[in-house]
């Protein structure tokens, strides 16, 4: 290295004033990350050069324009004082920063500037100053030999040269995507063995050919008995048919038929495809526990000469469920620290995302729970609950829905599931804005004493006497759950602090819910729902009213929207948008979040319909600078021999989220229908993150009146 640059290293010491550096009580002012009291309050800025009598120019960063200006000058001053190694210069000036210059935190909670300083050279030109952290005192007092290049190499802040300045209340806004429905370890429920195919990998070295292996495409299980195999194959066609696509044993090398949108019962949510919607912009994701208690009976129950005991509802399942995979997650953002980490307040969240990490909430998605065991999950880092899934429980009634069989008239097989949980099948009202009606129940026929079916069970139709006196056919209008909300157990829950949201209530639980909530001022979410005017004859209780949308809104909660396959063909964008931005505006103009439902069972959008194009640089252009490195530009995702691309895969997996982004953002604003452009509409994903974390404020601030 010349002189010259040595030289200019040397001059590049900011921040500190001759008598500062001989007192350990003195810190230097503004060190990166200094606050102070209000924005109106003059910034003492101080430092050392160099050289004697050189002049001192200070920077200050306009966000609204995104450019440096020139906020003042001083000069160094000519008296000597002795650093380490040599003499420097001191100076010093105070300097108030004009509004321009601050930019608001998080719901306007404080204001934060940034600002630098360039000092002339002696030599000519100039070079920038170096910016120290807090700590620069411990720094300088460890270093040996004190030297000015020691200070330059090892006290400088990781900001250099620039310094962040904030007021004392400032929080800072996030920046990402927030998808608050996932389901990362669902191949740890139904006993782990086979129901859903593929484990996720646990570190970005993980392979997946090896994690994702081909399965045997009629059951999962490579083992054969007279009962269990058509068993498993009833099953494995009951979930195709929720999905709508075809089962195929093919995985590695070349991957042609899944992960794929339509095949819900595989793995979509790689490691590899995590790390890719991450790089793409997602920030906060819920990861729910769940699981189905009836299906896994199902699965398991097969022949045996002896007989199995008669089935019996386990109190326990969906607990020891959770437990596999809260485990499950925590392992795996403890394997991936890096870029993962689990969450446990909005605080811990902002933090997380700041510092470019993937911020995780543990969420609970099942049938069975009951509050004591909520309570103890929570006690495992859980602060997310759907306290209502596909069966009626102590919290409350499910929406009535076509999941499982057509939208009218068919079995539904959570009524059969409802049966084995509860003693008895769903108890329902007549509404005549509903279509949905169900039909004929099945109970779990037990096959004792049988030699070729000993042990198993199956679904068995009741019979005309019991449907009969069971009163769905004397319900002439559409079916919905009678059944109302446990507001004691709610509101424990609201005690806990915990986010309770709404997805997979009935409408009278909801109705209840929503206004206790409202009574409390306690913020309420749905993580993943569609929407039906109130008033207007829709298809079943499983999408939200609008009027519930409203009062969540009102009470500052936060709405999911899905990412479902839809009918709408080649127009799917421009109807997704409009779906969402009708969302937004039911609560304010406020970001909806994503509520994905990947790997939940759920099947996805099929189709992008535009050609994707690489590199894809959606996340990187709307990145913040300091999140900018964590959202490169992305080419195509590819595992084995197989590239996805978006307009022929769609939501494949995780990892085609950009695509999804991409997509949306080509789709231009229709003044016709007053459908905003899809460019504004990632531009609300990507506050999200934001939302959600105001939201999840407002829970933490309403638990404390408790």
């Amino acid at each position: 290295m010349s002189k010259a640059s040595v030289r200019t290293n040397l001059l590049r010491v900011l921040l500190a004033c001759a008598a500062m550096l001989c007192c350990a009580r003195c810190m230097l002012s503004p060190t990166d990350g200094q606050r102070v009291a209000r924005t109106s309050d003059p910034v003492a800025f101080s430092g050392l050069h160099l050289d004697p009598a050189q002049a001192i120019t200070l920077e200050a960063f306009n966000f609204g324009e995104a450019r440096w200006e020139t906020l003042g000058l001083t000069s160094s001053t000519s008296s000597p004082t002795t650093v380490g190694d040599g003499p420097m210069y001191a100076w010093s000036v105070d300097q108030s920063l004009p509004a321009r210059f601050w930019e608001p935190g998080s719901r306007g909670r404080g204001a934060r500037a940034r600002v630098r300083a360039h000092g002339q050279l002696a030599s000519g030109g100039e070079a920038d100053l170096i910016s120290l952290s807090a700590n620069w005192g411990d720094c300088v007092n460890a270093l040996d030999p004190l030297t000015r290049a020691a200070i330059y190499s090892q006290c400088h802040s990781p900001n250099s040269p620039v310094a962040e300045i904030s007021t004392t209340d400032y929080v800072p806004p996030v920046w990402g995507v927030a998808d608050l429905h996932t389901h990362p370890a669902v191949h740890q429920a139904f006993l782990g063995d086979g129901l859903f195919w593929g484990n996720p990998g646990m570190t970005l070295t993980s392979r997946p050919e090896r994690d994702m292996p081909p399965c045997r495409a009629d059951t999962h299980v490579a083992s054969d008995d007279l009962v269990g195999t058509p068993m498993r194959q009833a099953v494995m066609a009951q979930i195709d048919r929720i999905g709508g696509g075809s089962h195929t044993s093919n995985g590695p090398p070349d991957w042609s038929s899944w992960p794929h949108a339509l095949s819900v019962e595989h793995q979509q949510m790689h490691i590899s495809a995590i790390r890719r919607a991450y790089e793409g912009g997602v920030r906060l994701i819920f990861a729910s526990a769940t699981d189905n208690q009836t299906l896994s009976m199902m699965w398991h129950r097969n022949y045996d000469f002896f007989g199995n005991p008669r089935p019996a509802f386990n109190a326990a399942y969906d607990f020891e469920s959770a437990q596999r995979q809260i485990a499950f997650i925590r392992e795996l953002a403890g394997r991936n620290p890096s870029w993962m980490q689990i969450v446990q307040t909005p605080a811990q969240a902002r933090t997380a995302i700041r510092s470019g990490r993937l911020a995780i909430v543990l969420s609970l998605e099942l049938d069975t729970l009951t509050l004591d065991q909520v309570r103890r999950l929570r006690s495992l880092g859980v602060r997310h609950v759907i306290p209502v899934h596909f069966a009626d429980n102590s919290f409350g009634g499910t929406a009535l829905n076509g999941a499982g069989g057509s939208p009218t008239g068919d079995e539904n097989i959570f009524n059969t599931a409802n049966w084995f949980l509860n003693g008895r099948f769903f108890s329902i009202e007549g509404d005549s804005l509903i279509r949905y009606r169900l039909g004929r129940p099945r109970t779990l026929h037990y096959h004792a004493n049988d030699l070729i079916k000993g042990g198993a069970v199956e679904p068995v139709s009741i019979s005309d006497a019991d449907y009969t006196a069971l009163g769905y056919e004397r319900v002439v209008q559409g079916h919905r759950n009678a059944r109302r909300a446990n507001l004691a157990q709610i509101r424990e829950l609201m005690r806990l602090g915990m986010m309770i949201d709404v997805a997979h209530m009935g409408q009278n639980t909801m109705t209840d819910v929503l206004t206790e909530a409202a009574g409390r001022s306690y913020p309420i979410m749905n993580s993943h729902t569609g929407l039906r005017a109130d008033g207007v004859v829709g298809l079943d209780e499983r999408a939200m009213l609008e009027s519930h949308a409203a009062t969540i809104a009102r009470l500052g909660g936060v709405i999911g929207m899905g990412t479902a396959t839809r009918s709408e063909g080649a127009r799917v964008l421009e109807a997704w948008i409009s779906d969402y931005s009708h969302m937004r505006t039911l609560l304010g103009d406020r970001g909806i979040a994503l509520g994905t439902d990947l790997n939940g069972l759920q099947s996805q959008l099929t189709s992008t319909t535009v050609p994707s194009h690489y590199p894809l640089d959606v996340a990187t252009r709307r990145a913040p600078e300091w999140a900018r490195a964590t959202a490169p530009a992305l080419s195509a995702y590819r595992i084995g021999t197989r590239t996805y691309e978006g307009n022929r895969d769609g939501l494949a997996h995780y990892g085609m989220l950009p695509e999804l982004f991409q997509a949306l953002e080509s789709v231009p604003a229709d003044a016709a229908t007053g459908r905003p452009s899809g460019s504004s509409v990632v531009d609300a994903l990507f506050s999200s993150a934001e939302d959600v974390l105001i939201y999840w404020e407002g829970v933490e601030l309403a638990a404390a009146r408790f």
